[in-house]
Order: structure tokens, then sequence, then C-alpha cells
């Protein structure tokens, strides 16, 4: 990535957050699957595949305006949470 030093810092941040979410959705939706609980499988595989594209979004920076928007709000959210920690949403 490059860029602005701070702004390429929130944006590791969030990768990082995105993927972390990715990774327990993974496990868990497997787990379920595993157990026979199809239809929590199913959601939290959704779920999973959505936090794949949000990373994603992340990632490329030069996607449709509808996903820079999406990733502004999060960029927006990680600077505000940094900036102030008791603010998470």
């Amino acid at each position: 990535m490059q860029g602005h030093a701070q702004i390429i810092d929130c944006l590791k941040e969030l990768l990082r957050g995105e993927l972390a979410a990715r990774d327990q959705y993974f496990i868990h939706s497997r787990q379920y699957e595993d157990q026979g609980f199809v239809r929590l499988y199913e959601r939290l595989n959704h779920e999973m595949q959505e936090e794949t594209q949000h990373a994603d979004v992340i990632l490329r920076r030069d996607s449709t305006d509808e996903q820079r928007r999406t990733a502004g709000t999060y960029l927006e959210q990680a600077v505000a949470m940094r900036d102030d920690p008791t603010s998470a949403r």
C-alpha cells in the first residue's frame, strides 16, 4: 500500500480486524456444519464471505464508488476509535 503513513496504518488495522473476523466466522461455520447445524453454517459462511469482501475493498482502495464509501466509513470509525476508544459502535 502506498500513501500517507497514518492512513496506511489505519487501513492495516482495519484489514487485521476484517481478516480476524473472517477467520472466526470460518472456524465456527465449519464447526456448525460438522455438527449438522446447516442453517447456522450457511449464515456464518455468508458472514465470512462478507468479511472477505470487506478486506478486499480495503486492499484494493480503487474500487467502485460504493466500495469507496464503505471503506471510508470503516476508516472514519477506526480513526474515531483510535482517538476515543470508548466511542466504539
